[in-house]
């Protein structure tokens, strides 16, 4: 009998993952072969849904354990998207020392020591992973041989120790609605663990694939969602993390500038917008100094992950 997995990851499978090649849809086979990596990577893997959503899924995926949420992020993303929060707390109840998110539609390249790098990188540190986009899925069920471009504006898996969970938590992110599947929280998780002394790892090997697919760009959902990451970085202690952080300078310091009247006028523009309006056509001061924002803080994680000053 195999040993049981040593480390376990959350994430959130959905009912349904369309994915086009050459007008096939393919997005079932896809996310059988994301699960499959997983397992055949050595993680015990939880997935943290809606209740209507695990029966159908669990009968997909028995390798999966299914855990039922009675919260999500439907009110700003109009999607039943779990909360990070939810998704820590799953893997909270579990025994394992090591754990991980994982996005969904994320497949771990196979014949690779996952767990070791994972083991050796994660001792008081967050490690984060960011993906290979490619433009075609020609591989067979369970495999993965990744061959593409590394996205560079974001991170689609993270590992850190269990005890670390507790710190992830106290960041209060469900208070701000921050979901897999929703912007910024990628940015956040790492973001929030780093103003409380972690180190930041990027994760270079093993790689991680992801097949590229149109995206459905919601501006007035970004923007809250960034405007709620400048948030938390203020609430922090400014002062004391600039002590021992001063690196961290230029995040904060746009932080400080956007404020709190652009979280209100934010706000009251995404209370405005049905949940099905991409928000394209409402016009907003902040975006500019958001996507600024925003760059300053991928600048800061990535030098951060490196070992460099930002």
């Amino acid at each position: 009998m195999p040993p049981a997995p040593e480390i376990a990851i959350a994430t959130s499978i959905p009912p349904k993952m369309t994915r086009l090649q050459n007008g096939e849809d393919i997005g079932e086979r896809y996310q059988a072969d994301c699960v499959a990596s997983w397992i055949e990577a050595g993680l015990k893997v939880y997935s943290v849904n809606v209740p209507e959503e695990i029966p159908a899924l669990a009968g997909r995926f028995p390798q999966v354990e299914f855990i039922p949420t009675d919260r999500d992020a439907r009110a700003v993303a109009g999607r039943k998207m779990p909360f990070i929060d939810d998704l820590l707390l799953a893997l909270a109840r579990q025994d394992r020392p090591i754990v991980g998110i994982v996005n969904a539609d994320i497949c771990l390249e196979t014949g690779r020591d996952w767990a070791g790098a994972i083991a050796a990188a994660v001792p008081s540190s967050l490690l984060m992973g960011p993906r290979v986009d490619v433009e075609t899925w020609p591989n067979g069920a369970g495999e993965a041989v990744v061959s593409g471009t590394v996205l560079r504006e974001g991170f689609d898996l993270f590992f850190f120790e269990k005890t670390t969970i507790v710190d992830c938590l106290a960041a209060k992110g469900a208070d701000r609605f921050f979901s897999i599947g929703v912007p910024a929280w990628d940015y956040w998780l790492p973001v929030a663990l780093a103003l409380k002394g972690y180190q930041l790892v990027i994760l270079d090997e093993p790689s991680a694939a992801h097949f590229r697919h149109p995206t459905n760009w919601d501006s007035a959902l970004w923007e809250y969602m960034t405007e709620q990451l400048a948030e938390c970085v203020t609430d922090h202690g400014v002062e004391s993390v600039l002590e021992r952080y001063p690196a961290f300078n230029p995040m904060i310091s746009w932080a400080q500038k956007l404020g709190r009247s652009a979280a209100r006028e934010i706000e009251q523009r995404a209370d405005q917008c049905s949940l099905d309006d991409s928000g394209k056509t409402i016009p907003s001061r902040y975006g500019v100094e958001l996507a600024l924002f925003s760059q300053v803080v991928l600048g800061t994680l990535r030098a951060a992950g490196r070992g460099r000053s930002p």
